[in-house]
């Protein structure tokens, strides 16, 4: 049978295109950049993007912030905003996660904050597709 294909815009347009390019090339990746440089919508969209193009059938992402709360205040609403022109997506408020269509099923986004043990413990067991660690 014939494969469904989707095409999906997300209301962003990056300040340096470049950046993106070079995430998608290397498996590890580190950023050094200023304040107000636009790390954190860059690596949602870039969360986004590898959700929805996950080959895997539930694929698993993060983005894990120092506590919870200050991973909520700065990533969630950018999360949210910008899955929100994606078909079929879920948003649970509570776990802080969103389910989106992906190429193999579907993918989940989860926010974290690295101060509370118990989800992290959760988060080393889990094998993730694609995380964002933020000091």
């Amino acid at each position: 049978m014939g494969e469904i294909v989707m095409r999906v815009t997300i209301p962003y347009k990056p300040r340096y295109p470049g950046v993106h390019e070079a995430l998608e090339e290397h498996r590890f990746s580190v950023l050094v950049a200023h304040r107000r440089f636009g790390k954190t919508v860059l690596v949602i969209n870039h969360l986004l993007k590898q959700a929805l193009l996950c080959d895997k059938p539930r694929g698993s992402f993060a983005y894990v912030g120092p506590l919870r709360n200050q991973a909520k205040n700065v990533a969630w609403d950018y999360l949210k905003h910008y899955s929100a022109v994606i078909p079929g997506r879920q948003v649970n408020e509570s776990e802080l996660c969103i389910q989106v269509p992906s190429r193999a099923g579907t993918a989940k986004i989860r926010v974290f904050g690295a101060d509370n043990p118990t989800p992290c413990a959760a988060c080393i067991s889990t094998v993730w597709s694609w995380t964002r660690w933020r000091r």
